[in-house]
């Protein structure tokens, strides 16, 4: 499923800025970038008592030191177009050690095992 992520958000742009992603931690010198990391995974469907299908949870978290409202958008509708779902945002977050607004949202999808 990584690899499905950084396909998504290989050439992510928003306002004609592209916005690089990285897995759990990024090492660039942007001012605005993504991170993901997977939160975990479920069984979703069953049959004959065997887990055909698990449910994938990631999160992708928003750093920028402008404003996310917009970037936020664009994630959603970018996992949208490749049949992800959202799940929910957490809260607003400013880190006052890096100057960072950091925002996280979820997302899930359904993929067989077998």
């Amino acid at each position: 499923m990584n690899k499905e992520i950084e396909d998504i958000f290989k050439d992510f742009e928003v306002d004609k800025v592209k916005i690089p992603i990285s897995f759990i931690s990024y090492k660039g010198k942007k001012e605005t970038y993504l991170v993901y990391s997977s939160t975990g995974e479920d069984p979703a469907l069953a049959k004959d008592d065997d887990i055909t299908d698990s449910l994938y949870h990631y999160d992708i978290d928003i750093y920028t030191k402008g404003d996310y409202l917009g970037i936020l958008s664009n994630i959603k509708e970018k996992m949208k177009e490749n049949e992800w779902v959202w799940e929910g945002d957490g809260p607003d977050l400013f880190e006052t050690d890096t100057g960072f607004f950091h925002k996280t949202t979820s997302f899930s999808k359904e993929r067989s095992v077998i």
